[in-house]
C-alpha cells in the first residue's frame, strides 16, 4: 500500500480534535483542499479564533462552549449531541463520515497526536476498528497504522528525520525495512523486545521508505507545524 502525507494537499475530510492547531499559515493550506470539516466536540473552540467555519460539530458536547456555540449556530453550522457514552467523539467524527462518504476518503485528524497519554493511545487504538484511511497528526508529530503486508512511504522535504515503528496488538511482528539509517530485517518488534524509535530516514527532499510486516504497525514520523515554514 502507498502512503504519503501529500494527502494534507489533496481532496480531503478533515477532523479537528480539542488539541493545539498548526500556524494558521499551514491550517488555511490544509483548509484549502478540505471537502467536508468536522469538529469534535470542543476543537470547534480551537478552530474558532481561526474564522474557519467547520461543516458540522459532533460529540458529547461537555466542552463546546456556550459562547462558541451560539456563535457557530448564528453562522448556520450543524451541531450535533450525542448521547453515546461507549465511544470517543472521535469514533463518533469517524462514524459520521462514514455514513456520509463511505469508506473511500481519506482523513486528516489534527490533535490526535496531543494531549494527555490516555488520549493519545484511544486515538492510536481507534484505527484498528476503523475502515477509512486515516492520518493522525499533531504539530510534532504524523502517525498511520500500516495494516500486514507490504507499504511505500512517500516521504516528504520537510518530515522527519526522525520515525519510528512500534506494534500495539502483538509482541511479535516481523519487520523489514528500506530507506532507514537502522534498517530492520526480519526483526521481531514488541513491547518487551525491541521497538523501533528515534530511527532516522536516510537522505534528503523527497525520499521513499519500504516496510514489510507480519502484523499491524504504527508509523511515525516527525513535523514540525508550528511555524509558517512547517511545509517547506
Amino acid at each position: 500500500m502507498h502512503w504519503s502525507t501529500q494527502s494534507l494537499f489533496e481532496p480531503h475530510i478533515l477532523l479537528i480534535l480539542n488539541q493545539p492547531l498548526p500556524h494558521p499559515t499551514l491550517l488555511q493550506q490544509i483548509v484549502q483542499h478540505s471537502k467536508y470539516i468536522i469538529c469534535a466536540d470542543g476543537g470547534a473552540n480551537r478552530l474558532r479564533p481561526y474564522g474557519i467555519l467547520p461543516h458540522h460539530i459532533l460529540g458529547d458536547l461537555d466542552s463546546l462552549t456556550p459562547e462558541n456555540r451560539d456563535y457557530y449556530t448564528s453562522k448556520g453550522v450543524s451541531i450535533e449531541k450525542s448521547h453515546d457514552q461507549d465511544s470517543t467523539d472521535f469514533q463518533k467524527c469517524l462514524n459520521k463520515i462514514e455514513s456520509l462518504y463511505g469508506k473511500s476518503e481519506t482523513v486528516l485528524a489534527l490533535g490526535a497526536l496531543s494531549g494527555r497519554l490516555d488520549q493519545i493511545m484511544s486515538s492510536m487504538h481507534t484505527l484498528f476498528n476503523n475502515p477509512i484511511k486515516t492520518l493522525l497528526v499533531s504539530n510534532e508529530s504524523i502517525a498511520f497504522l500500516l495494516e500486514k503486508g507490504e507499504h511505500t512511504l512517500h516521504i516528504l522535504p520537510w518530515e522527519g528525520p526522525s520515525c519510528g515503528l512500534f506494534p500495539l496488538t502483538s509482541d511479535n511482528v516481523l519487520c523489514s525495512s528500506k530507506g532507514l539509517v537502522w534498517d530492520m530485517d526480519n526483526l521481531r518488534l514488541g513491547f518487551g523486545h525491541l521497538i523501533s524509535t528515534s530511527n532516522v530516514i536516510q537522505g534528503s527532499g523527497n525520499r521513499t521508505v519500504q516496510v514489510l510486516c507480519s502484523d499491524r504497525l504504527m508509523w511515525s514520523v516527525q513535523v514540525d507545524l508550528t511555524t509558517e515554514h512547517g511545509f517547506k
